[in-house]
């Protein structure tokens, strides 16, 4: 028989600031069972009704007091930790360490003008002075209780989704959102960092291109690095892609290096924004066959994209052996194509015959002549050679212009097509080369199918804290959009 493990529960004996109360208090609110913002509000409102006119809690001071965006009341916390039940024996415990933060904040705000300067505001929202309020942890402990504060930007540890509130643990890089009512996500602000500018900077672009939630990942630190490497598989695909067409452009179809450059940047760009978009709505799903069949016309898509993508690369990788192939090739038609003129075009045919001609009259012309019938033949064997040199010579110039259009257009045919079919002939007659092209193939095309393949692993395994507060965010705005009143129709 398996036992359930409990997580941890909240230790409020060990808050000491604001930023551990918000932590402490969100830890309760999971500790609990996550009930929704709603639901407490509904609770209080029933224990009201009933007659408890002390407790008092909202659905944004939740909000306000689990982003720490604002100190809460006593009464706020004496609400919540009974909401969700807390055993009755702890509450001093809880009381004792809302004093220990109130203190701490009026001792800020001394030191700090800046912060001093800021009201303190009621659960209705008014502005008010801080009332003075004894302190239970102790004779020396007394201290004002501000109804709220507003918090240093610079250690703000929890953040507020779509309404949902999660915490973020200190010393870790993260992005906080400014608060604000359930919606679409806002612009989030970076909270102070450790780490080299530049590489907060790559971080945070691996992350947009994982098509993570920033808000909800600033809460997640160990959910961070899968997602700033599905960025990087992004990326990467992208890359392949530029300079994929890159090559395409200067070598094959033989454009300038900057319009090569420009014509791969674009299609880089297509590649990211097409590999993020597909990454994007590749949501969870609870079985694995949901996920295979939202998976499968994704890597369809993926595939082909990373054929067409891979063909021009290891078109690249082998392009000595290529260049070398397409010089042999063209020889080799050229000389075909010589061949086949002679044979086939009646004018060309006449060459052999007329070399012949001539070797025979240049050895009448030039030869002894001791007759005066000799003579005469001579005279009309050289008038005969200087008849057939230039017709031989007419032909002769004739077949060599053709020799060299075809040699030119040859020459140019050297495209994507050319060099795939000298690939294919190399392949075919050297098994090495074939088995290093197959290799290369297969490996540049799982590259390209990567960012889909790895978003898809990561939808089978376990659910991790990223996935559960998109859960629940995702229910959040449900409920928030179901419970607006509709719009009356006139």
């Amino acid at each position: 028989m398996t036992t359930q493990h409990q997580p941890a529960g909240p230790d409020p004996d060990a808050v000491r600031t604001r930023d551990d109360l918000a932590k402490c208090l969100t830890t309760l609110h999971v500790y609990s069972g996550k009930r929704s913002y709603r639901d407490l509000e509904r609770w209080v409102a029933t224990q009201r009704a009933a007659g408890r006119d002390d407790l008092r809690l909202t659905r944004s001071s939740v909000s306000e007091a689990l982003t720490g965006k604002r100190l809460p009341t006593r009464e706020f916390v004496r609400t919540f930790i009974e909401a969700c039940e807390v055993a009755p024996e702890e509450y001093a415990r809880w009381t004792n360490a809302w004093a220990r933060v109130a203190d701490d904040v009026q001792r800020s705000r001394r030191k700090d003008p800046a912060v001093a300067a800021v009201p303190a505001a009621t659960e209705s929202g008014s502005t008010a002075p801080a009332p003075a309020v004894p302190s239970q942890a102790g004779p020396t402990a007394a201290a004002r209780e501000p109804e709220t504060a507003e918090p240093s930007a610079a250690t703000r540890e929890v953040v507020t989704v779509h309404g949902s509130v999660v915490a973020a643990p200190s010393g870790s890089a993260r992005e906080v959102a400014t608060a604000g009512p359930p919606g679409p996500p806002g612009p989030a602000r970076e909270v102070a960092t450790a780490g080299p500018p530049g590489v907060r900077d790559i971080s945070r672009l691996m992350q947009w291109l994982s098509g993570a939630d920033p808000r909800i990942l600033a809460a997640c630190p160990r959910d961070r690095p899968r997602f700033v490497g599905l960025g990087g598989t992004v990326l990467t695909t992208a890359a392949l892609a530029a300079v994929s067409v890159v090559f395409t452009a200067s070598v094959a179809l033989g454009t300038s290096i900057w319009l090569a450059l420009a014509i791969g940047l674009g299609w880089g760009l297509v590649i990211m924004n097409t590999d993020r978009w597909m990454v994007v709505i590749s949501h969870r799903r609870d079985r694995l066959w949901q996920n295979l069949a939202t998976v499968l016309p994704r890597l369809v898509i993926s595939v082909l994209l990373g054929v067409t993508i891979s063909t021009p690369l290891v078109l690249w990788f082998f392009n000595s052996e290529i260049e070398s192939q397409l010089v042999w090739t063209q020889a080799e038609k050229q000389t075909s194509f010589v061949n086949q003129l002679r044979q086939e075009d009646g004018r060309y045919r006449q060459i052999p015959q007329l070399e012949k001609q001539v070797n025979d009259l240049q050895k009448v012309a030039y030869g002894p002549a001791t007759t005066q019938d000799a003579v005469s033949r001579k005279m009309a064997a050289k008038t005969q050679l200087d008849q057939a040199n230039q017709t031989l010579a007419l032909l002769r110039a004739q077949l060599r212009q053709q020799e060299a259009a075809y040699a030119k257009a040859s020459a140019a045919d050297a495209g994507i097509l050319a060099r795939i079919n000298a690939l294919n002939q190399l392949t075919s007659s050297n098994p090495a080369l074939a088995s290093a092209y197959y290799v290369l193939t297969i490996l540049l095309t799982l590259i390209d199918v990567l960012p889909v393949l790895v978003k898809f692993l990561m939808n089978i395994g376990p659910p991790t804290l990223y996935d559960r507060l998109v859960a629940r965010a995702d229910q959040d705005d449900a409920e928030s959009m179901l419970s607006r009143p509709r719009a009356s129709t006139a």
